[in-house]
């Protein structure tokens, strides 16, 4: 239920990471993450900050019950009748859910970028924008600089541009990327919440 709210804070900052991204030194047209911000609002207004909010709601709706659940799941199986679920156990359950919420939603969330996009999407483009194309729905549609590609367009240009692996190029990469990282979030997540319950219940015997 958070995560209308929660997108409607992340999306201004996606949107703005993909057009850093996205641009080459041939095509530059921002000089960094506040310019980007100000060019967007003169040109397209607030609502140019927010495109591609429904893809990036998707994919926290998707991706977020998957990274939750395979997290608890592994948890609990390695942790089995212990009292306490040890840090290596942590570690392995928290890559796993990162691995879990990638995996639900990757094709329509950003990866790995690519020099050739679908072709409308170029010709949409004005061929002006050469690092345009990510094969990656929401990035598709936040990277455009005129006007605002339809979701069922961007995917169909994706599909006949390269099929259904078009929907998960860099996928390993993203994996790779994804397991440690998370691993290392919700082990000191945990460990933190586990040293300030501790912290409580010794101020409370005192």
């Amino acid at each position: 239920m958070t995560a209308p709210v929660y997108c409607l804070f992340l999306t201004p900052v996606e949107v703005i990471k993909v057009r850093l991204q996205v641009q080459t030194k041939a095509t530059q047209v921002f000089r960094g993450p506040l310019d980007c911000t100000w060019q967007l609002l003169k040109t397209e207004g607030v609502l140019g900050l927010y495109r591609g909010f429904l893809p990036t709601l998707g994919t926290r709706l998707v991706g977020l019950p998957f990274y939750f659940g395979t997290y608890e799941t592994a948890k609990k199986f390695f942790t089995g009748s212990s009292a306490q679920t040890p840090p290596w156990a942590l570690l392995v359950a928290g890559g796993i859910g990162g691995t879990g919420f990638w995996a639900a939603n990757y094709p329509i969330d950003l990866s790995t970028w690519q020099r050739v996009a679908p072709t409308r999407a170029r010709e949409r483009d004005g061929g002006t924008h050469a690092a345009w194309c990510s094969h990656a729905v929401k990035t598709v549609i936040q990277s455009s600089k005129s006007g605002r590609p339809a979701l069922s367009d961007t995917v169909k240009g994706i599909y006949e541009a390269h099929g259904l692996r078009g929907f998960y190029r860099g996928f390993t990469p993203c994996i790779i990327r994804a397991f440690p990282a998370n691993a290392v979030a919700f082990c000191g997540f945990e460990l933190t919440v586990r040293a300030l319950q501790q912290q409580q219940q010794q101020l409370q015997q005192q």
